[in-house]
């Protein structure tokens, strides 16, 4: 990876009069739009399905009706607040629980996730990247699928890149409001998905040592980002651990989630069906035994500290089998977009035909191109800022480490892909206009892409052969 020196800032004028004077970039933009009010027409008739869709759909429910953060009849911590919170706007908006309403506020969220896509690659590359990157995000057939479901993905990837935006908006004019709203961005983000709240710990020093100036404003900066994270995040901390009478930041799914990816009946493959065990294999069996049958019952919070504990000690315990099934999780997470396909073979979503192999077929590529290309990005074209594009890493290391850790699944890298889709624009950039391509550099690309190509590999023959039997039986 090469850098260059900083070019002149994109355009002195502001970056949304450069975005609005960019007609290609605005007609992507139309185009995207006009695309989800399509696929969220063909979803009108299209009920929940999908078992935390039902939470989230109970939760706004509560929220907009005024009963508080209740699930199943009981005040909750289980799940992050934001994304409810969200679903309940839009239906106090439309004064009623309407999906396709939800669906509608997605697509526009999708849309405007588009344009820190295109901030970043101006601020990395150039416009033309800027622009493929655009197109990227607005097109990524993944991306425009989740705005039919009612789950956090969108709010998530959306908040996700306003927080990369943020942080390359301080690295290059360092005022004491970005930075506030570089902490409040995160915060929010930690708010709809939970994996992001540590997230600090790496950020507070990565902007000390990425933004200019005295040693006493780098300081004072990294300090505000906290206060920023801090004030967003502390009433819910707050309320979520008097409730719970246990240190609870965002939910209590956290704790959980480890100790089911790291117990002795964690299954190898698909680690994620380990949710369906019961009986002995349950993970939550050793509490019930320890607990016995007359004590009194315990808090989500006080759950979940059992359930972190406990896989905190078997990890210690059992180096080995953590090492390997790190190396699944991390298999999982960067494997094949399948969630779509897979829910076709289920009978989840039964589409007609020939709209299910146009899907799968499209899915089943963008994705390793996606991902292939970026590769190419990252090491080969040349940057004009390496402090952006250290934020930029920093959130999609931190997100795959806490999930190879915790729990993989394909379906958490798709936040990241816009972030993946500015360097793969890049590549596309570079490739399309570099006079001589070199000759010796490429051995980290190489690399890199024969990892993601075996574990994909590995996915098809091994993991999910039957699922693919199954979706061709049913497509056939």
């Amino acid at each position: 990876m090469i850098e260059r020196p900083p070019a002149a800032e994109p355009g002195r004028r502001s970056f949304f009069a450069e975005l609005t004077h960019d007609r290609v970039a605005l007609l992507i933009l139309a185009g995207s739009l006009l695309l989800r009010m399509l696929v969220v027409a063909g979803f009108a008739n299209t009920d929940i399905k999908i078992e935390d869709e039902r939470h989230y759909h109970e939760l706004a429910g509560n929220l907009r009706d005024g009963n508080g953060f209740v699930l199943h009849g009981t005040v909750t911590s289980l799940r992050p607040p934001l994304y409810p919170a969200f679903v309940a706007v839009v239906w106090t908006a439309v004064g009623g629980e309407s999906l396709t309403a939800v669906r509608i506020a997605q697509s526009v969220l999708s849309v405007l996730t588009c344009i820190p896509a295109y901030y970043l690659a101006l601020v990395l590359f150039n416009r033309r990247a800027a622009r493929w990157a655009l197109a990227g995000v607005a097109l990524y057939p993944s991306l425009v699928f989740a705005d039919a479901l009612i789950l956090t993905e969108v709010l998530f990837t959306f908040l996700l890149m306003l927080t990369a935006a943020a942080a390359a908006s301080l690295v290059h004019r360092p005022r004491f409001l970005t930075a506030a709203a570089l902490g409040a961005a995160v915060a929010a983000t930690a708010l709809t998905r939970s994996v992001l709240w540590p997230f600090p710990l790496v950020l507070v020093p990565l902007v000390a040592w990425a933004v200019p100036g005295a040693l006493s404003r780098k300081v004072l900066l990294s300090a505000t980002v906290f206060v920023g994270y801090a004030v967003v995040i502390a009433p819910w901390s707050i309320r979520n651990t008097q409730l719970q009478h246990s240190f609870t930041v965002v939910d209590t799914m956290g704790g959980m989630n480890l100790r089911m990816g790291n117990y002795e009946h964690t299954p190898d493959d698909r680690m994620w069906a380990v949710v369906g065990l019961d009986g002995d294999k349950n993970w939550s069996h050793e509490l019930a035994l320890e607990r016995g049958s007359g004590a009194a019952p315990l808090t989500e919070g006080q759950k979940e500290k059992w359930a972190r504990d406990k896989a905190v000690d078997y990890m210690l315990h059992h180096p080995l089998v953590t090492a390997r099934r790190s190396l699944i999780r991390f298999a999982d997470f960067w494997g094949l977009e399948r969630e779509f396909a897979a829910a076709i073979a289920q009978g989840i979503y039964q589409p007609p035909r020939w709209f299910g192999v146009l899907v799968a077929i499209a899915m089943g590529l963008a994705y390793p191109i996606v991902m292939l290309l970026a590769v190419v990005g990252v090491f080969m074209v040349p940057l004009k800022d390496l402090r952006t594009h250290a934020f930029l890493f920093s959130l999609v290391a931190f997100i795959c480490m806490v999930h190879t850790v915790v729990f993989g699944h394909s379906r958490y890298h798709l936040p990241l892909i816009p972030i993946l889709l500015v360097y793969a624009a890049a590549a596309i950039d570079w490739l399309s206009h570099a006079s001589r391509l070199p000759a010796r550099t490429w051995t980290p690309v190489l690399v890199a892409a024969s990892i993601l190509c075996l574990i994909w590999i590995r996915q098809v023959f091994a993991v999910d052969a039957d699922r693919l039997h199954q979706l061709l039986q049913v497509l056939s």
